[in-house]
């Protein structure tokens, strides 16, 4: 996974104190965040098309719902993994 830098994206910058990296920071986290969630939902989204295809196309209603059980079980690996916010 990539960083984020301050240089990547502009600033704007509080003008009396001109303190913004924690502000910063804390967006980069957030996004950092979003595209790890992003990142499983894809994952989830595309075993889960490929379970049902499985069930319904495929003819094996058993093999389609083990893909889908593990398409689940991914789903919830991801929302689990996502590092709690560091206050």
């Amino acid at each position: 996974m990539s960083t984020i830098s301050p240089e990547q994206f502009p600033v704007i910058e509080d003008p009396a104190t001109g303190a913004a990296a924690p502000e910063f920071a804390e967006h980069a986290r957030t996004y950092a965040g979003f595209v790890h969630i992003l990142t499983w939902f894809a994952v989830h989204m595309l075993l889960l098309l490929g379970g049902l295809y499985v069930m319904t196309l495929g003819g094996s209603v058993a093999g389609g719902l083990l893909i889908m059980a593990f398409a689940v079980g991914i789903l919830v690996y991801g929302l689990l993994s996502t590092a709690a916010p560091a206050h």
